[in-house]
């Protein structure tokens, strides 16, 4: 690999952690904002404008309906009537072209501008009867129509003067002052959509935008290099989901580290196994060697226990190699087969116990109970929990005497339950969420911390499981779970 090839994920990383600067400005999440909030002002504008125009439209109508009826009063109240002239004046003040006053389907007073014959009208209007849907249609319709048209506009006159009075007018003063209003309703919008969003967009950036903003260098930062310790970005008191998020980062950035550092400290641990691990294996091969010239011996006490020494130092060549194939995260997939549990946790606590002679054992009672498990994997296991247990007891420098351990092994069901038991002081709480974590221990001065990462594992892998059930000032309780062999 180039070192151009091994800098790369570097230089990208180092891109992406950059601030979204000369991007655009309505590509952030600032500049979304804004539009955002100007189009809803928007909108809401518009939503408001259509009624708005609406009414504006009933109110002309009936201000020209007014108008008109003042005319046609002036005229009813003079003996000899109004000259042409004025009453034109009138009419055209009103910018109508007749205005009829009616009782009883009788014409009581008709004024009209000029002697040409009017146009028919094209457009009805009954302002007694409108709704509010058909004042917006005939609203946008006035507003939006390119060809003439002529309204006759029907509505009850005012102070009894007649029951109904019509008037006769062109669209253009119409057209012309609702085009007006709307151009000044669109103004007084747009100003106001700009005032709006610049108070809602200070606001947002403010409580929003420069949190997340934070939140995203900072998770930048991270992805660049996740092992640099940086304070926690957390404001004081803050408990919406902005101040959720900052307190998960920083958990998450504090454990990801600790992660990463667990992770460097594994690789050591195999590279340190990996080291010593030829010297190990040559050293107990000599040691077997000279186990089976003891075994050749006179005395039959030699004779007796050179059996077992040999098998304890295969044993442990084995658990070398176990040890460095842990730390490559490579172990020896199980061999499953019928496996009486209750010799080989016997087996394994003549191993694991032969060390700490003062501690009494009680070793499981009654007859053989069969599970699917590897045998060589199970000793280890089982080796590793009663190596805890005893190590537990002995840390004890206020009891009088070293304690005891035992053992009970039962079938439930598809299950095998394997049940060990000391009277320790129980595990530490603070260590409890971490118990079968790599480099986890529960003792102070001694001990790397991976007897329970391994046994849970390897149980695991035989499709079983350990557990802590029960811990406290009265003793701990550690349960192992495989699957009962099936029936002959």
């Amino acid at each position: 690999m180039t070192a151009d090839a091994i800098a790369e994920p570097a230089r990208a990383a180092a891109d992406a952690a950059k601030p979204a600067v000369g991007r655009g400005f309505f590509r952030s999440l600032a500049g979304r904002l804004l539009a955002l909030t100007m189009a809803f002002v928007l909108i809401a504008e518009v939503l408001i404008f259509i009624p708005s125009l609406a009414g504006f439209y009933i109110t002309w109508l009936r201000d020209r309906v007014d108008t008109a009826q003042i005319a046609a009063l002036a005229v009813e109240a003079s003996p000899s009537g109004l000259h042409d002239s004025l009453e034109h004046e009138l009419l055209a003040n009103a910018e109508v072209k007749r205005v009829t006053l009616l009782r009883d389907e009788t014409r009581l007073l008709e004024l009209a501008r000029g002697k040409a014959p009017l146009p028919e009208p094209t457009h009805d209007i009954d302002l007694r009867t409108m709704t509010m849907g058909a004042a917006i249609g005939g609203a946008l319709d006035a507003l939006f129509a390119d060809d003439d048209m002529i309204f006759r506009v029907t509505a009850t006159p005012r102070l009894g003067s007649g029951e109904r009075i019509q008037i006769l007018f062109a669209d253009a003063p119409l057209k012309r002052d609702l085009r007006r209003y709307a151009r000044d309703v669109i103004i007084v919008s747009l100003a106001l959509s700009l005032l709006t969003a610049s108070f809602v967009y200070a606001a947002l950036v403010i409580a929003v935008v420069r949190p997340i903003r934070g939140l995203t260098l900072r998770i930048e930062r991270f992805r660049a290099n996740p092992q640099a310790s940086t304070p926690p970005d957390v404001e004081a008191g803050r408990v919406d989901e902005i101040g959720r998020a900052q307190t998960a980062l920083a958990a998450m950035e504090q454990q990801v580290r600790a992660s990463l550092r667990q992770r460097e400290r594994l690789a050591a641990l195999g590279g340190a196994v990996a080291r010593i691990a030829h010297d190990l294996r040559a050293g107990l091969a000599t040691a077997q060697l000279l186990t089976e010239r003891l075994a050749a011996s006179a005395d039959p006490s030699v004779r007796q226990i050179a059996p077992r020494l040999e098998k304890a130092i295969e044993r442990s060549g084995k658990l070398a190699q176990a040890a460095l194939r842990y730390g490559k995260a490579d172990e020896t997939p199980p061999a499953l087969e019928p496996l009486d549990v209750v010799a080989t946790l016997r087996e394994a606590a003549e191993d694991a116990l032969a060390p700490f002679p003062s501690i009494e054992w009680r070793a499981p009672e009654g007859p053989p109970v069969v599970a699917l498990a590897d045998h060589e994997q199970m000793h280890r296991v089982f080796a590793n929990l009663l190596r805890n247990a005893a190590q537990a007891l002995l840390a004890q420098t206020d009891r009088a005497a070293p304690g005891s351990i035992a053992a009970t092994v039962s079938a439930v069901g598809p299950y095998v339950l394997v049940r060990i038991v000391d009277d320790g002081p129980g595990v530490p709480e603070k260590v409890r969420t971490t118990l079968f974590e790599p480099f986890s221990s529960t003792k102070r001065n001694e001990g790397a911390g991976l007897g329970l990462a391994i046994a849970r594992e390897l149980a695991q892998a035989q499709g079983g499981d350990v557990a802590l059930v029960q811990t406290g000032p009265e003793g701990t309780a550690f349960e192992v779970r495989l699957n009962a062999a099936p029936a002959a």
